[in-house]
């Protein structure tokens, strides 16, 4: 559907003259892009929308967009299987904030952010089988994974020492690039001890 889309744009824009015959496939994979990475912010918006933590749907977004890019973890292959899944993980985060702003389970939900930050910090960046990082970018990628954790966590503690309910979105934005890694995570130690036992 996204790629029928891309495509048709692409195709519009050279039939304008916008765009040579020639770039037509260029334009199609850069919409095709463009619209995959608002679509988490399209997603969120909705269901955040529905939900009625439209407002906590931006401040969750944020942390979590900003982790997810400098800190990696598992992706999808298919486009398809990555928005449907994308689609139930922000339906899901969205529901424990909306649960959390309710006052239930908050020391579990500390730790859990604490947690998280650790991981960020001790396993950050791992690459996609899409896109492999060169030394030079993995060390970069690791230094603004971890600028941005300790920021985004300092944030949190402090909104959370001022009894402010915005820190909820801001640790779930947190725990979520945090969840994402650990298949990476699990699948290197498990390739590790399988090596080892050969």
């Amino acid at each position: 559907m996204t790629g029928v889309i891309s495509a048709g744009v692409a195709k519009w824009l050279a039939h304008e003259g916008v765009i040579a015959e020639k770039e037509q496939h260029l334009f199609s994979y850069a919409v095709y892009s463009l619209f995959l990475g608002l679509l988490p912010i399209i997603i969120s918006i909705a269901l955040g929308a529905i939900l009625g933590v439209l407002y906590e749907s931006f401040l969750l977004l944020l942390p979590f967009m900003l982790l997810r890019k400098f800190s990696g973890g598992f992706h999808f292959n298919s486009a398809r299987i990555c928005i449907i899944c994308s689609t139930a993980l922000i339906a899901l985060a969205l529901g424990i904030v909306k649960l959390l702003l309710s006052g239930i389970a908050f020391i579990p939900f500390l730790i859990c952010v604490s947690l998280s930050v650790i991981s960020l910090w001790v396993n950050s960046p791992i690459e996609s089988l899409a896109r492999k990082l060169s030394a030079k970018e993995t060390e970069l990628f690791r230094k603004i994974s971890r600028t941005l954790t300790v920021i985004i966590f300092l944030m949190f503690l402090l909104l959370l020492f001022f009894q402010n309910k915005t820190a909820i979105p801001i640790g779930v934005g947190i725990i979520v690039p945090a969840l994402l890694q650990i298949p990476c995570v699990v699948g290197a130690m498990y390739s590790t001890i399988i090596l080892q036992h050969k």
